[in-house]
């Protein structure tokens, strides 16, 4: 089921969602044809990422595809980690998913000697962030993740700090304070060189609201001028 071959699974209606049922039935499909390989698998882990959407898949199902895969003599890369952490990310974002399965996933990756890189982390603040929003992380826990980038030899770039500053949104213990946080982040950004984008300002913008300060909030949206602002720039206001 490679990503440019013609799928067994496409033929299914697109109302229903595949599952990891439908991925061995898949494989099942292919025998005698064709020998699945690591783009293969990879791709069935994808599939996982994109039922968990629909809520067809969870993170036992990512990890069963991992193993199966080991069973079938395949080593797992970069590309499989990457879409399990994003099927990490996909279920933390409504509570079926926790800090400590992203870390589960890395270590994983040490066991099997691939290194993380900057999108494995962003996609690892990605689902710190939105465990925050069920209490089951913080902003201390990302500024945490930052400083093991740092250790791994990483630099963080503009996706890694959005990461922290949507943590600084859903952050309830920051009450008050989101936009103090904000601010402190995007001047170490800066101190690192780090670009700022269109949503490292619509973030600011949602910290500035989310503390009830609307002043601010309406200042920094009309700072960044009609050609600055995208269509959440909007939605936020």
């Amino acid at each position: 089921i490679a990503v440019r071959s013609p799928s067994p699974l496409a033929a299914r209606s697109p109302s229903v969602t595949p599952s990891v049922d439908n991925i061995r039935h898949a494989i099942d499909m292919l025998e005698g044809r064709l020998v699945p390989d690591t783009i293969t698998y990879n791709t069935l882990v994808e599939i996982c990422s994109k039922s968990a959407l629909h809520g067809s898949a969870d993170m036992r199902d990512g990890l069963e595809v991992l193993d199966l895969m080991r069973s079938q003599g395949m080593r797992p890369d970069i590309f499989t980690f990457g879409s399990l952490m994003s099927l990490c990310a996909v279920l933390a974002r409504d509570g079926l998913a926790s800090l400590e399965d992203g870390f589960r996933i890395l270590r994983l990756m040490d066991d099997n000697e691939t290194p993380p890189d900057v999108r494995i982390f962003n996609s690892l603040i990605t689902v710190c962030a939105r465990a925050a929003s069920h209490g089951g992380s913080s902003l201390s826990d990302g500024e945490a993740l930052l400083r093991m980038m740092r250790e791994r030899g990483l630099r963080a770039d503009v996706y890694s700090y959005n990461g922290l500053l949507d943590l600084c949104v859903r952050d309830q213990r920051l009450s008050g304070r989101r936009l103090g946080a904000a601010r402190k982040l995007v001047e170490r950004m800066d101190g690192e060189g780090v670009g700022r984008d269109a949503a490292t300002a619509n973030l600011m913008m949602q910290c500035a609201r989310a503390d009830g300060e609307e002043e601010e909030a309406w200042a920094m949206f009309e700072a960044l001028g009609v050609r600055g602002r995208d269509r959440r720039s909007y939605t936020i206001m």
